[in-house]
């Protein structure tokens, strides 16, 4: 889609964002909850040198939001590490979410790689872990990080059937923990 916007977030602008996560059909809010919608959580993370926030535009009116944190989160980290897999300095878990009407236009995959790019400016090259995961059940996300190199490490349960992706940028990889297709998906 021509005329999206992409950039790193400005604490400015905190309060449209707060409007855009709650604008958020109930629907994609149960698919992306990385931290409370409220102003003092956007506050708090837009302050914090540990994480970057980057949104999207089109016409001046917010419409992707994304979030990225270096390293893993605390509490995702033993259920990561059962894939055989180690924590790395450069490691990113990342969240990002397109606003529902804009979702299938290809403005996520355009989305993601404006925030690599800015990762590989920023620092050397880790894997990048989707915070939360990603439902099962939401097959046009998962089809999005498959086309843009994500792999499927496995399954877990949280209220429903989630997969762990990985977008592996280091052969420390463990690749041989990465389950098959067909064990994913039937």
């Amino acid at each position: 889609m021509k005329g999206v916007l992409f950039e790193i977030h400005q604490q400015q602008n905190n309060e449209q964002l707060l409007a855009y996560l709650c604008g958020l059909s109930l629907l994609t809010k149960k698919k992306f909850g990385p931290h409370p919608f409220t102003l003092e959580a956007i506050n708090n993370l837009a302050n914090n040198k540990g994480y970057r926030l980057y949104t999207a535009r089109y016409k001046n009116k917010l419409i992707g939001y994304s979030i990225i944190k270096i390293g893993w989160l605390d509490h995702e980290k033993s259920r990561l590490m059962k894939y055989g897999i180690t924590e790395n300095y450069h490691d990113i878990t990342l969240a990002p979410s397109i606003a529902d009407e804009y979702q299938g236009k290809g403005i996520g995959c355009q989305f993601l790689q404006y925030i690599l790019n800015d990762i590989d400016s920023l620092m050397n090259k880790g894997n990048i872990y989707l915070w939360g995961g990603v439902q099962k059940s939401n097959k046009r996300a998962i089809k999005l990080y498959e086309k843009i190199g994500f792999v499927t490490l496995g399954v877990f349960n949280n209220k429903g059937a989630y997969l762990d992706m990985v977008l592996p940028r280091k052969t420390t990889i463990v690749h041989q923990t990465i389950l098959n297709s067909e064990e994913i998906y039937s």
